[in-house]
């Protein structure tokens, strides 16, 4: 009887703390190829420029854990203050992106550095299967698909936590 109520204790301590061993964190790499739709471009009194635009994308991610599809769909607005010589001074950008089942989170991030070195995400919400889940990571500017730099590509990688 004393062996048949440590089985039971051991078997309900185990159910109990293996909800808490789920979360897993992956490392996942991927490229965004993108459209812009729209771009404002507006002069500051001291010879900068202040830069409005929304694009849309299409991601291409490496590495997610089983169950989310590895494609989703972007829209992102993007804010720049850029130099008379074009020198970033600061980009912020948020982006809502969905899966094929209408799943998704929203990113945010931006750029301080002058040679677009320090682009970074991160996740602030996400609903379906991306509830609870935290995505950070870098970014970098992957080059144009088309001449005139309305078609492009963008790397990134981080880190992927479900929950």
């Amino acid at each position: 009887m004393k062996l048949f109520k440590t089985l039971i204790i051991t078997l309900f301590s185990v159910l109990a703390f293996s909800s808490f061993v789920q979360a897993e964190t992956v490392t996942i790499t991927g490229i965004a190829y993108g459209t812009t739709l729209t771009e404002e471009l507006t002069a500051t009194p001291d010879g900068n420029t202040l830069v409005r635009s929304t694009n849309h994308s299409i991601w291409v991610i490496d590495g997610l854990p089983e169950g989310f599809p590895n494609k989703v769909s972007a829209n992102c607005q993007n804010m720049s203050l850029r130099s008379p010589e074009f020198a970033n001074l600061g980009l912020t950008f948020n982006c809502t992106a969905t899966d094929v089942d209408g799943d998704g989170f929203i990113n945010v991030g931006g750029d301080p550095n002058p040679d677009w070195s320090g682009c970074f995400y991160k996740s602030v919400a996400g609903w379906g299967k991306y509830a609870g889940v935290t995505r950070s990571g870098k970014c970098a500017f992957a080059g144009n698909v088309t001449a005139d730099g309305n078609v492009w590509a963008l790397k990134f990688g981080g880190d992927f936590t479900t929950p």
